[in-house]
């Protein structure tokens, strides 16, 4: 049985190439569905909708998920078997100056 990706759902023995085409095919109509993005990862829908609730992942746009939501939520999927959610986002916030949450509220990390 072959693996998969870390955070995903996505089996290992694709080439990057391989990968990268699905991956920009999906995002041609402007992002992915709540339900796509539970596919690739995995993740039941209402375990992503309180990431977005708590802070911890941007809203959707329309309710469209864009590339850089998907990468954060990969992430979060495959960090948190071995860190707490709120450390977690407290990482990613202090290695790419993204999003921050304190008491459900997004801020801006200088």
């Amino acid at each position: 049985m072959a693996g998969t990706f870390p955070g995903t759902t996505i089996e290992a023995g694709l080439s990057a190439e391989s990968v990268k085409q699905m991956l920009d095919n999906l995002f041609i109509a402007d992002g992915l569905m709540l339900s796509q993005v539970s596919r690739l990862t995995g993740l039941e829908p209402h375990a992503i909708q309180n990431w977005v609730k708590r802070g911890f992942l941007p809203p959707p746009v329309n309710k469209m998920y864009s590339e850089d939501q998907l990468c954060r939520v990969v992430i979060i999927n495959m960090l948190r078997e071995s860190l707490k959610i709120e450390s977690i986002t407290e990482l990613l916030s202090l290695i790419n100056g993204n999003l921050a949450c304190r008491n459900g509220k997004f801020l801006t990390v200088c």
